[in-house]
């Protein structure tokens, strides 16, 4: 048996054998309660005072086990299986007794043993459990002889053979019931750590795919990029040749030129390594406007946007949106590269980025006048890996990502579409009622 296997086992057997303790403070119970009512009522049996005194050992030896158990817990010594011997050891005891008192063959407590045969398969191993109903008949037939005696009847003889075969044949037919549901409960148990591996892995997966995207999305900004940061290198370093050509005429003026495109070059640089941040963060209260503003910002370096004409409608009644700002950084990044796509060699492309509020939600939407997607094709818009793309300018990520990212923000981002005429990609995000972040305090 694997260790995996006997914590399997110890944590059934505890669940059972508080079971059992809890069934016993009732069975105890009843034993004094018709005990007494035997000994008012007109007793029925000979046996009166032991009956009730049998009820309330059962009871003393239950809250000797229940005041004991704090201290029993905290002891690594005692193996479960002796604690289930003990009390089955006791109960065998008690039922033995109560069923010579009550009759001895034809007691009515005989079909009893049967229970505690159940128990045994339960608690015990196999052998054990054949070995408790070894148990069970020998004290019976120790104690027939001690209080009535024999039977003489043939019937009682068959009774009594009959219920001595049926002990151990109880424990034959639910010990391969228990093992059966064990080996079930293991493998559940099995499969459920697969699936919690396989669901940690996907999760590194689609992190991994996440941050793919960013960097394909920087990629397309490359050259936007270096053209933005030659732009104030070329400044600054004539400025610098030129403070190296007359040393002994101090320029303060340009100083404060170079400082200047030291920002700006900065300002650069802070917006792709947002970009490329693989954390996300948490949620927070982000004003929609501004975190449109920002994406804008951040998408100035494309030489595409520049050929479109940009149309900014936003709605100053829109507010806060309660999202992770990194992420729908990404997500609006995304949807504007595939609108440029879309609108590539259209003289008149324009596109348009809207807010507005519709109840408790905050919409943001990018639309484009391009080229349309076909409606054979809605189906598979959000699919991984699906485009219509050349074969080398799109992955299939991006939309997938992007509606998994608005999703685990509580949102959604749907999409309608005019093949020929416009597409408008809508993100649905919960509204929010706190302040909302500054977008410059992303951590970088």
């Amino acid at each position: 048996m694997t260790g995996q296997s006997r914590d399997v086992f110890a944590s059934m057997l505890r669940e059972e054998l508080r079971w059992i303790m809890q069934l016993r403070w009732a069975a105890a119970a009843t034993v004094v309660l018709l005990g007494m009512l035997h000994a008012l009522l007109g007793p029925l049996f000979e046996h009166k005072v032991e009956i009730i005194a049998v009820g309330l050992a059962m009871l003393a030896w239950n809250t000797c086990f229940a005041l004991a158990a704090p201290r029993r817990r905290n002891r690594d010594g005692i193996p479960l299986a002796l604690v289930a011997w003990a009390h089955l050891g006791v109960d065998l005891v008690c039922l033995t007794l109560l069923t010579l008192w009550t009759g001895g063959a034809l007691s009515p407590l005989l079909p009893l043993y049967v229970i505690h045969m159940v128990f045994a398969s339960v608690l015990l191993p196999r052998v054990q459990a054949f070995v408790v109903s070894l148990l069970a008949v020998a004290l019976l037939a120790l104690g027939l002889p001690m209080v009535t005696g024999w039977p003489t009847d043939p019937r009682q003889r068959v009774i009594l053979l009959g219920w001595a075969v049926a002990l151990p044949l109880s424990v034959y037919v639910v010990n391969r019931i228990t093992r059966e549901l064990f080996r079930l409960e293991h493998e559940r148990l099995r499969t459920r750590g697969r699936l919690r591996k396989m669901r940690r892995r996907l999760d590194a997966q689609q992190r991994a795919m996440v941050q793919h995207e960013k960097l394909v999305s920087m990629g397309q900004l490359a050259a936007g990029v270096a053209h933005e940061i030659s732009n104030p290198l070329a400044g600054m370093d004539g400025l610098l040749q030129l403070m190296a050509r007359h040393p002994d005429k101090p320029r303060p003026e340009a100083i404060a030129t170079l400082r200047e495109q030291v920002a700006r070059i900065q300002a650069t640089v802070r917006h792709l390594t947002g970009m490329a941040h693989p954390d996300l963060g948490q949620t927070e209260a982000v004003d929609a406007n501004a975190l449109v503003r920002d994406v804008l910002d951040t998408l100035r370096f494309d030489h595409r946007l520049r050929k479109v004409h940009l149309s900014l409608e936003l709605d100053e009644a829109t507010g806060s949106a309660q999202i992770v700002a990194r992420a729908m950084h990404q997500v609006l990044i995304n949807l504007v590269f595939n609108a440029l796509d879309a609108m590539e060699g259209k003289p008149d492309a324009t596109l348009v980025l809207r807010t507005k509020r519709e109840r408790d939600w905050c919409l943001i939407e990018v639309e484009d006048n391009g080229q349309g997607i076909p409606s054979a094709a809605w189906d598979r818009v959000f699919r991984p890996f699906y485009t219509t793309k050349p074969v080398g300018k799109g992955t299939g990520l991006g939309l997938s990502i992007s509606r998994g990212l608005v999703r685990g923000q509580g949102g959604e981002l749907t999409f309608r579409s005019e093949v020929g005429k416009r597409t408008t990609f809508s993100v649905r995000v919960p509204a929010a009622t706190g302040v909302p972040a500054s977008l410059d305090s992303m951590p970088t």
